[in-house]
């Protein structure tokens, strides 16, 4: 049994051998905590349900589509991190070396850049990639959203 102590109350996690391995054994995780000489147990969590619920912690945040509006309004807030939006293509454009698309949802609208085939005005699309700032002219900024080729 392991535990950690603060002042008069002490928690305890009570934890079987095997209870970090895989496969999860079908044993609980106790969680006792002591007030005096009063011992309280709470045994409700297996193994298996501790490590799917850290996994879909873990993989929750790639999972929400960060609104356009936000993207646009504080762009060094997102800069640089891998961002996720989606939304629906109003138009598209393709140059000598540049494909976009623009990209709007309720909240705003945006230019991606892609290496990828163009999608059809009118078509919902979610996208993974990065904010970047295209040029800047005295206060005018013009962002883009680049998509990451490799996701889909």
């Amino acid at each position: 049994m392991t535990g950690r102590q603060k002042s008069s109350d002490t928690i305890f996690l009570a934890l079987p051998p095997r209870c970090l391995c895989w496969p999860p054994s079908d044993k609980k995780l106790l969680l006792t905590k002591r007030d005096g000489a009063d011992v309280k147990k709470i045994s409700f969590v297996s193994n298996a349900s501790i490590v799917l619920s850290l996994l879909l912690l873990a993989g929750c945040s790639g999972m929400v589509s960060t609104p356009i509006g936000d993207l646009v309004e504080s762009p060094r807030k997102y800069g640089g991190k891998h961002l996720k939006i989606s939304g629906t293509v109003t138009e598209k454009n393709s140059f000598l070396v540049a494909k976009y698309f623009v990209l709007k949802d309720k909240t705003g609208d945006i230019r991606v850049m892609t290496t990828r085939v163009l999608p059809n005005a009118g078509e919902k699309v979610v996208v993974h990639g990065r904010l970047e700032e295209a040029f800047s002219l005295g206060d005018f900024s013009a962002l883009v959203f680049v998509e990451d080729p490799k996701e889909e």
